[in-house]
């Protein structure tokens, strides 16, 4: 990074409450007994909005901010089915046969419509944390 460059990372914070449409989806992998890589749907969060601030200074940042925020959004059944099989959970998805595809998401399909509306509702903690690096 150029001096005086500025990076930003955001993500989840730890302890979000869980979601019950992943919760689904990670019993029915083990259900089926599959296996995802380690980097497969998973993500890493910040601990605590000083523990990412520490990080940064750390590494050599300087101006270091950190902040909070909610992300807040109503996922219908299908929208939220048709991201995560093409983008959050797309690995995992590409490296089953399609038959498996097929059952996975027939499986997932069916109990996601046992749930509620406020069951797609995601509202949860983000960390926003943002460092410039020195100019000289």
């Amino acid at each position: 990074m150029r001096p005086g460059g500025v990076i930003a990372a955001v993500t989840w914070m730890a302890g979000n409450r869980p979601f019950e449409p992943w919760s689904i989806l990670n019993a029915l992998i083990r259900e089926l007994n599959l296996e995802r890589r380690e980097e497969e749907g998973t993500y890493r969060t910040f601990r605590s909005l000083p523990s990412a601030a520490a990080l940064l200074r750390r590494a050599g940042f300087g101006q270091v901010h950190a902040t909070e925020g909610v992300v807040e959004y109503q996922w219908s059944p299908d929208d939220f089915l048709a991201y995560a099989v093409q983008c959050e959970e797309q690995p995992l998805f590409e490296s089953l046969d399609p038959p498996m595809q097929s059952r996975l998401v027939g499986l997932w399909r069916t109990r996601l419509a046992g749930l509620g509306p406020t069951d797609f509702l995601i509202r949860d903690a983000v960390g926003y944390v943002t460092g410039r690096r020195p100019s000289h």
